[in-house]
């Protein structure tokens, strides 16, 4: 019921928030054996030191967020720079050019690269969704929108299309007073909803 997307200022605090979260955050790499295991997770046997001239398959696929350790709430973000930063830190241990006998940590490398190619295109995807959005709502560019994690401006203004629509739809359960509502709400001011009539949404 906070309508947290209409505030300006509230969101240049959370953008910055999310700023300082990520240069406070310190990356450490771990030891082979333990990168290995944590991006291709397999069930015994050693990760690095297999003689054999076949990977055996990973007990799981670990999701992209998690290979680059971008799973934590309060980063509310992240964007390319935070992703190649991890992705150097991550091949320099695991590039495969130091480990041309061992098939276990190629695998692992391999899918340190999927995971930064994943991740790369979820940012550009983000960075589309945001700018289609505010075409069809006719809001101008929000103030926490960025190149660096456009995330978060991307929520925002979900939560205020979604917002505008639950004003005027009412759950269905009383059209009337919700257009009533709606267009009480739109009266209040354009900044909360954007220029488009709640009736072209």
């Amino acid at each position: 019921n906070e309508l947290w997307f209409a505030d300006a200022d509230l969101r240049q605090e959370l953008s910055e928030a999310s700023s300082k979260a990520h240069s406070e955050y310190k990356f450490e790499v771990g030891t082979l054996e333990e990168e290995v295991q944590w991006i291709c997770p397999r069930n015994g046997g050693s990760s690095s030191s297999s003689s054999s001239s076949v990977a055996p398959p990973p007990a799981q696929k670990q999701p992209a967020l998690a290979v680059m350790r971008l799973t934590d709430t309060h980063f509310l973000g992240f964007g390319e720079a935070d992703i190649d930063s991890r992705y150097q830190q991550l091949a320099r241990l695991l590039h495969q050019d130091k480990h041309q006998d061992s098939p276990i940590v190629a695998a692992a490398f391999r899918r340190l690269e999927e995971a930064g190619d994943e991740l790369r295109e979820m940012v550009s995807g983000t960075r589309t969704a945001l700018a289609e959005l505010l075409e069809i709502t006719g809001n101008q560019t929000p103030v926490d929108h960025h190149q660096k994690r456009p995330q978060l401006a991307l929520l925002a203004e979900v939560s205020r299309l979604c917002s505008a629509l639950l004003s005027a739809c009412g759950e269905g359960q009383s059209p009337h007073e919700a257009w009533k509502r709606a267009s009480i709400s739109r009266q209040q001011g354009k900044a909360l909803y954007g220029p488009r009539n709640i009736e072209d949404l």
